[in-house]
C-alpha cells in the first residue's frame, strides 16, 4: 500500500515540476487552441509574449522595474521593428523581405511566468537575428566563446514590443536552449536517484557517527562533506517534486561549493601531514585545542568562501549585473537552467579544485617515496598505515568527484539520449556510490559489531549486577527475619 502511494506521488510530480514550460498555445488571429506540431521550418510559428492587442510597458516594483502587458493600438509598428534574416546571418547579410505576416502568430500565458522564460533582454545590448525559419539567433556574451551564436528553437522564446525611450523589441527566452521538457519517466528516474542518494548519505552519516568518526579532524572533514552532499541531493529532490526551485537555487549553489571545498580541505590536510615526517609525529600528539583551532580554520575556508561566492552570485542575479556588463549570470533563481551558467559557476570552480587536489596528491606521493627509509625509522608502522589509508580515502573521493565532473561536462556534447540518461542517473546517484566505496567496508562493519558487542556486554553486566544486588538484599532481609 505504501509503495503504491509512493509511486503515485512520483507520477504526479510531472505536474508540479518547475515549468520548462509551454504546453498550450492560442492562435492570435482566431483565438482557438493551436497545436504546436503544425509548426515547421516551411510553415514557421512565432510566439508573442502578450495578447494580440497588447504590448510591454514597465512598472516599478521595489528597486527595479518589471514588464507588464498593456493595451495598445500601435501593432502596425511590429512589422517595421521586426526584421528577419536567412541562414547567412553570421556573415552579416541584409534582412530579407519576410514580415510577421509570413508567420503563424501564437501566444501562451506561461511565457511571462518567471519560472519558465526568464532571460529578458533588449536587442540594443546584444546582436540578434530573427530567422526566417522561426528561430532566434543571439550573440554569445563572450567573444572567446566556442559557440558565438546561440540559436533558440521555435516557441522556446517569445517577442514583444516595449515602450521605453521609444519602441523596441524585447525577448523572453529559456535558459535551457535544448527545448526538451522532462517526461514523466525522466522525473521518475531523477526522483529515484535523488532519493537513493539522500537515503544512503544519511545512512553513512549515522554509521560514521556511531563508530566515532567525528573526533579526528580528517574524519570531521569527511563527515562535513557527506552532510553537504546530503543537503544538496535533498534540495534537488525537493526541486524535482515541487516548484520551489527558485528560492532553493542559492542554497543549492552554496552546498555544492561547500562540498567542493571540503574535498580540497581533505587533500590539503593529507599533503600537510606527509610533507615532513617530523611534523607528522608532532601532529599525532598535538593538543586538542590546536586541533579545534585547525578545524575552525577549515570551516572558515570550506564554508566561508562558498558563502561569499554564493552571496556575490545572488547579487549578480538580483541586480541583473550580468546583463548590464555583458557576462553570464548565474541564474540561481532558476537552479541553473542554463548550461553555460552551470559551466561557469559550478564546473569551473570544480575544475580548479580538482586540479589542486591532484597537485596535492602528487606532492604527497613524492614526499612518501623520497622519505620512505626515514619514515620507517622515525614512525610506527600503525601510524604510517593509518595515514596512508587517509590519503587513499581522499584520493578516491577526489577521483570520484572528478569523474563525476567529467560526466557532467560530457553531457554538453552530442551523445545518444540513452547514454546521456545513464550519465545523468549516475551523477544523481552519487550518494549511493560514495556509501559503497567509503562506508561499506570490513573495518566499518567490525567497528559497528564491536560497538554493539560492548553495548550488549554493558547491558548484560548491568542486569547481572542488579540481580546480584537484589539477591543480596533478599538474603539480608531473610537473615534479619
Amino acid at each position: 500500500m505504501h509503495l503504491k502511494v509512493f509511486f503515485l506521488i512520483i507520477l504526479q510530480s510531472r505536474y508540479t515540476y518547475p515549468k520548462v514550460c509551454v504546453t498550450e498555445f492560442t492562435d492570435l488571429l482566431t483565438g482557438e487552441v493551436f497545436d504546436a506540431k503544425e509548426c515547421s521550418p516551411k510553415e514557421p510559428c512565432l510566439a508573442k509574449c502578450c495578447e494580440k492587442d497588447e504590448m510591454f510597458s514597465t512598472r516599478p516594483e521595489g528597486k527595479s522595474n518589471v514588464v507588464i502587458c498593456v493595451k495598445t493600438d500601435t501593432n502596425e509598428e511590429n512589422d517595421r521593428l521586426m526584421k528577419f534574416y536567412g541562414n547567412g546571418y553570421k556573415n552579416g547579410t541584409a534582412a530579407t523581405n519576410t514580415t510577421l505576416k509570413n508567420f503563424q502568430l501564437v501566444h501562451s500565458k506561461t511565457y511571462l511566468d518567471r519560472n519558465c522564460y526568464h532571460h529578458q533582454w533588449h536587442p540594443r545590448s546584444l546582436k540578434h537575428y530573427n530567422l526566417e525559419n522561426g528561430k532566434l539567433a543571439k550573440e554569445a556574451l563572450f567573444e572567446f566563446s566556442d559557440k558565438r551564436w546561440q540559436e533558440y528553437e521555435m516557441l522556446t522564446f517569445c517577442y514583444d514590443i516595449i515602450k521605453k525611450n521609444g519602441l523596441s523589441p524585447v525577448y523572453f527566452v529559456r535558459g535551457d536552449i535544448s527545448n526538451a521538457e522532462l517526461t514523466s519517466l525522466q522525473v521518475i528516474l531523477q526522483t529515484i536517484a535523488h532519493a537513493t542518494s539522500c537515503v544512503f548519505l544519511l545512512l553513512g552519516i549515522i554509521i560514521n557517527f556511531l563508530i566515532g568518526k567525528y573526533k579526528i579532524n580528517k574524519d570531521k572533514a569527511f563527515m562535513a562533506q557527506m552532510i553537504s552532499l546530503f543537503i544538496m541531493y535533498l534540495i534537488q529532490l525537493i526541486s524535482t517534486l515541487t516548484k520551489y526551485c527558485s528560492w532553493l537555487g542559492t542554497v543549492k549553489y552554496f552546498v555544492i561549493l561547500s562540498n567542493i571545498f571540503w574535498i580540497n580541505v581533505g587533500s590539503y590536510h593529507i599533503w600537510q601531514k606527509f610533507r615532513s615526517f617530523k611534523s607528522l609525529t608532532v601532529s599525532m600528539s598535538g593538543r586538542s585545542s590546536r586541533k579545534r583551532k585547525q578545524f575552525c580554520m577549515w570551516c572558515l575556508y570550506a564554508v566561508g568562501i562558498p558563502l561569499v561566492m554564493s552571496s556575490i552570485a545572488l547579487c549578480i542575479d538580483l541586480l541583473s549585473l550580468g546583463m548590464k556588463y555583458k557576462f553570464r549570470s548565474p541564474e540561481l533563481h532558476l537552479c541553473f537552467y542554463s548550461d553555460q551558467a552551470l559551466t561557469y559557476y559550478v564546473h569551473m570552480p570544480l575544475l580548479v579544485i580538482t586540479i589542486s587536489n591532484m597537485v596535492f596528491f602528487g606532492l604527497t606521493l613524492f614526499n612518501i617515496k623520497s622519505s620512505t627509509r626515514t619514515s620507517k625509522k622515525t614512525l610506527k608502522e600503525s601510524i604510517l598505515t593509518h595515514e596512508k589509508k587517509s590519503r587513499f580515502m581522499f584520493f578516491k573521493l577526489s577521483a570520484l568527484m572528478g569523474f563525476n565532473w567529467l560526466l557532467e561536462l560530457a553531457q554538453s556534447y552530442e551523445f545518444p539520449d540513452w547514454l546521456v540518461e545513464i550519465f545523468d542517473f549516475y551523477n544523481r546517484s552519487l550518494g549511493f556510490v560514495i556509501f559503497i566505496f567509503f562506508v561499506c567496508s570490513r573495518n566499518t562493519f567490525e567497528q559497528l559489531t564491536k560497538r554493539w558487542t560492548k553495548r550488549g556486554k554493558r547491558q548484560s553486566d548491568f542486569h547481572i549486577s542488579r540481580s546480584k544486588r537484589a539477591n543480596s538484599s533478599i538474603q539480608s532481609s531473610q537473615i534479619g527475619y
